[in-house]
């Protein structure tokens, strides 16, 4: 693996186990970073770790529920005692499941969940983050949240609890921004559009199906609203997030930095 912008550097990536998470982690490893990979799924984040180990990278995975506090203490003790620093983090995990609905037919336990995993487990990770980063002292440290245009530019019809999970990572990357800018830590979002991923076709079988309409109708739909006429491919979000994290973008904080074809131009 080649050894440049991330030499030594330590990044913690919640939500690393598939799709852009995963996509970023082994981008990360591939420029000399040391990564921690975090998620539910114990298999695929061994797997993961173990692609970056057996290309020449170093990683670990610790598994665990980012809406536990106990779960999130474990990861960065963890990532701590392991590497002894941690000078990056990407914040890419949300719940995903039982999210089309209209709001008034919204479950409690489902609106609980996503509250828990997308807002209360991002304070979590980025409490521990913040702090230590404020206690390893002046440097160059970066967050990057993973957001949606469904928060960045308002809500959208049939994911409301959706929206407001992704409104509200915008919010909380915002504040941190200014708050810890002369600490050296730089926070900012990911307003991503559609990426062609596992969960992304996840929640196009469940809307085909709340709206009633075939897969194939509900696709051409929604690649009609992308002026670029495709979804992302993971690598195009990967070496996005890679650039808000390297010191290129050294002048960048509290930004919600939109990757979406083009989508949210209609509106925003």
């Amino acid at each position: 693996m080649s050894r440049n912008r991330f030499a030594e550097k330590v990044i913690v990536i919640p939500g690393s186990t598939s799709g852009v998470g995963k996509t970023a982690a082994l981008a990360f490893a591939r420029e000399g970073g040391r990564l921690v990979l975090s998620g539910r799924r114990k298999q695929r984040g061994e797997d993961a770790a173990h692609e970056i180990t057996q290309a020449g990278g170093e990683a670990i995975f610790v598994q665990g529920d980012l809406a536990n506090p106990d779960d999130v203490e474990r990861l960065f003790k963890t990532t701590l005692d392991h590497y002894g620093r941690i000078d990056c983090a990407f914040n890419n995990h949300c719940e995903h499941e039982n999210g089309v609905a209209l709001t008034a037919d919204l479950e409690e336990q489902h609106f609980d969940r996503h509250i828990q995993v997308g807002l209360k487990g991002l304070w979590l990770c980025m409490k521990h983050e913040i702090k230590a980063m404020l206690k390893q002292g002046p440097g160059n440290y970066a967050i990057v949240n993973s957001s949606s245009i469904s928060g960045v530019g308002g809500g959208w019809p049939f994911i409301s609890i959706y929206s407001v999970v992704k409104s509200g990572v915008a919010a909380f990357t915002k504040s941190a921004a200014q708050e810890y800018a002369q600490a050296g830590i730089r926070c900012n979002c990911l307003g991503g559009g559609f990426f062609d991923t596992e969960m992304i076709h996840r929640y196009f079988d469940e809307l085909a199906g709340f709206l009633s309409v075939p897969r194939e109708q509900l696709d051409a739909m929604i690649l009609r609203d992308i002026p670029l006429g495709r979804m992302a491919r993971e690598d195009e979000i990967a070496n996005t997030v890679l650039f808000l994290c390297s010191r290129e973008s050294s002048y960048i904080t509290g930004a919600s930095i939109i990757v979406d074809g083009g989508m949210a131009s209609r509106y925003l």
